[in-house]
């Protein structure tokens, strides 16, 4: 019996240390024999150097539980010392919080993580231990079979100071890392690990400039490829590194800036970026866009990424152009580099890529086959004899004195001096060359200076020695004009005071006149005669007469020629005192076209004969129009009379006699128009007696009585017509 109660004594001891190890793993498992320091992003799902600024009510948990002893490390610091703190950190159930109101010290309680409610006070600590980054240390320690001892680490002034509380175990404590603020945004946590590097040593940033960005910025972070996962980058990436871009905005912004590569513009071949853009149903044919802003408001850069190329690695690559445009000063600098969207998203970035020629690390060679010469002062350095030559075919030369080596005039002076030579080509390799001199001082020689005057100008003083008079060289005279310059003739006089005067003589012009080629006269004249007055123009009829523009300068001769200009002329033509049309000509061309003769009724129109000399008018003739009537008999012409609109007064000849038979002119009518009239003879019953009275037996009155009866209405109407005409009634024969 005693057997059985010892097994199962036994049995039960076992069963509970099983029971108490299971539990002791899911708290965070036993105390380590050797305690372990992580920072903040190998529990939580942060980056390496990531920093965030918390949410208010948001609660932060992390994704890997710390066991007991071990340490977790992170930076903390206050947003602002004018708002309130209610801020909690803590390992599993187990917290402090630090609780503030303006005008206070921070109270540290301790806080029960899962309801994330406040518990006793602990200790208060300053407000201004947080306004920069604090290292903060959490270590969980267990404190026999029922307690644990949660601690906090952190830095005041010098000193590492530490604050614990004791809490009761809790079964449901996860050894996860636990942080967030309950009512105010902006806390920040971050990383002490350096985040990982992105790029090639180029810098970036999501900070907003004032004047650079355009989008506000964004918040940036490196992640590693180890953790590229878990932070949600999309597959499909290759570097080592990528770069998260996200913003509680659609659109953002962030800036690189090459300037510490001093990539040259002549070296740059290629930039591309390759990133992804997430999808989102705000997304179009146009936008998601990248930009690049230039100045003014203009764009450097519009890509239009799309709806139809997000949701995947895409790479932009930039044009020559706009590559210029990144390399303003021939070195590619800092840039802005936006995304204009419809709605919000997150970019990854796997590279930026500039590519570049080929480097050249071979320097130029410099060519010197004497480097040290030995000279007296005064002997001007020759360095011709020195070349370049590089592969590239292209550098820069400098050549640098040593100070005091060379005069005003480039000669050598007394001493010791060295002249550099350094050749640069276009990767910056270099080559260097001294060539030293030693020069020796000269007996010491006599100089003596000639001054050039001339009024109105600065002297010009020239040194020279006797073993230089070669060198003295008049300078230029100032023009004046109308005068020809000269110095004053003088020899060197080997002394410091000689002066040199400009002289000025009066150009004498010789002026030669020429009308239509033939040379009209020729004056003289000097700006010393005063006024100047050109003779007169020889007049040509039909022109106006006036000499071209002519200026005195330099040359001595002036030939100036007559300009002559065709007069415009008019010719008018009238009729019945009324212009029919004006006609202009000149003596250069007076081929006129003339107008119409306007109509006149019975008359014929024609203009009176003309010379084309000046202004003229020309007036209308105007001729009556002579009409004919002619008188047939028989067949056989009796008479003709011919009238006009002016002369109507005539008389109708006799009817021709006939032999039994009475004979008059048949009815006719005078309508201004050429006409026949026939006679008509009836045959008589009786014979007539002659009468004594019309011995020709003719009857002109009965003949042309008719007529005239008739012709005076038609007349009277052409009176009415022609509005001047008077006719004559004609009398009865």
């Amino acid at each position: 019996m005693k057997r059985v109660k010892r097994f199962l004594t036994l049995l039960f001891v076992s069963a509970l240390f099983v029971c108490c190890s299971v539990a002791a793993a899911f708290i965070g498992s036993a105390e380590s024999a050797d305690p372990a320091r992580s920072d903040i992003s190998s529990v939580t799902a942060m980056n390496e150097g990531e920093e965030t600024a918390l949410k208010a009510g948001t609660k932060y948990v992390g994704n890997k539980a710390i066991g007991y002893g071990d340490t977790v490390a992170f930076g903390y610091k206050n947003a602002d010392s004018a708002k309130q703190l209610r801020m909690a950190f803590g390992i599993g159930s187990y917290g402090f919080y630090l609780y503030y109101n303006p005008g206070n010290p921070v109270t540290v309680m301790s806080c029960d993580m899962n309801a994330w409610a406040r518990k006793n006070n602990i200790v208060t600590v300053s407000r201004d231990l947080f306004d920069e980054y604090n290292e903060i240390e959490l270590c969980l320690t267990e404190k026999g079979e029922q307690n644990v001892r949660l601690e906090m680490r952190y830095t005041d002034g010098e000193e590492r100071k530490t604050i614990g509380c004791d809490f009761a175990k809790a079964e449901s404590s996860d050894g996860l890392l636990r942080y967030g603020d309950m009512n105010f945004d902006g806390n920040k946590v971050k990383s002490l690990l350096p985040a990982p590097v992105f790029g090639n040593g180029f810098l970036y940033s999501g900070e907003n400039v004032t004047g650079e960005n355009q989008y506000g910025g964004c918040s940036l972070a490196a992640v590693s490829r180890e953790k590229a996962g878990a932070a949600g980058v999309p597959e499909g990436f290759e570097s080592d590194c990528v770069l998260i871009a996200s913003s509680d905005k659609a659109s953002f912004d962030m800036s690189f800036d090459f300037t510490a590569l001093t990539y040259k513009r002549k070296h740059i071949t290629e930039i591309s970026v390759r990133l992804y853009i997430e999808k989102n149903a705000a997304d179009t044919d146009g936008y998601p866009e990248i930009r690049i802003p230039g100045k003014n408001g203009s764009w450097i850069l519009r890509s239009a990424v799309g709806a139809g190329k997000t949701g995947q690695w895409i790479t932009i690559s930039f044009s020559s152009d706009v590559i210029d445009a990144l390399c303003p000063e021939g070195i590619l600098g800092k840039f802005v580099f936006c995304v204009r969207s419809n709605g919000q998203a997150k970019m990854f970035i796997d590279e930026v890529a500039v590519k570049t020629l080929p480097r050249d690390g071979v320097a130029p060679v410099i060519n010197a086959a004497i480097t040290s010469f030995k000279t007296t002062e005064g002997t001007y350095p020759t360095l011709d004899y020195i070349t370049v030559t590089d592969d590239s075919g292209s550098f820069d030369v400098t050549y640098e004195w040593s100070d005091g080596a060379l005069d005003f005039n480039g000669r050598l002076q007394a001493g010791n001096h060295t002249c550099t030579i350094t050749a640069t080509d276009g990767w910056d390799n270099t080559a260097t060359v001294v060539i030293r001199y030693d020069v020796e001082k000269e007996t010491p020689v006599e100089r003596y200076s000639v001054t050039f005057r001339c009024d109105g100008a600065e002297d010009r003083i020239i040194e020279y020695s006797a073993e230089t008079t070669d060198y003295v060289i008049a300078p230029d005279i100032p023009v004046k004009r109308f005068y020809r310059a000269a110095w004053e003739e003088y020899s060197l006089e080997f002394t410091s005071g000689q002066v040199v005067n400009a002289e000025y003589t009066p150009i004498s012009y010789t002026i030669d006149y020429y009308a239509d080629g033939e040379k009209t006269e020729t004056k003289t004249y000097s700006i010393s005669d005063g006024d100047y007055a050109d003779p007169a123009v020889p007049q040509k009829k039909g022109y106006t007469a006036k000499w071209e523009e002519y200026r005195f300068e330099d040359v001595e001769t002036i030939s100036v020629h007559a300009v002559y200009t065709p007069i415009e002329y008019t010719v008018t033509f009238e009729a019945d005192g009324k212009t029919v049309a004006a006609v202009t000509y000149n003596y250069d061309n007076k081929n006129i076209v003339e107008p119409a003769v306007p109509e006149k009724r019975y008359y014929e129109g024609a203009w009176e004969e003309y010379a084309l000399e000046g202004d003229v008018t020309v007036t209308a003739v105007y001729t009556p129009v002579i009409y004919t009537v002619t008188y047939m008999a028989d067949g056989k012409k009796a008479g003709e009379v011919k009238y006009s609109v002016e002369d109507y007064d005539f008389d109708e000849p006799a009817v021709p006699k006939k032999d039994g038979y009475t004979g008059k002119w048949e009815d006719h009518e005078f309508l201004f128009e050429n006409i026949t009239v026939n006679a008509v003879y009836v045959k008589s019953e009786t014979p007539a007696e002659p009468d004594s009275s019309d011995a020709d037996g003719g009857d002109k009155k009965r003949g042309c009585s008719s007529s005239v009866e008739k012709i005076a209405p038609i007349l009277t109407v052409a009176i009415v017509v022609a509005g001047a005409f008077v006719f004559k009634r004609r009398k009865d024969l």
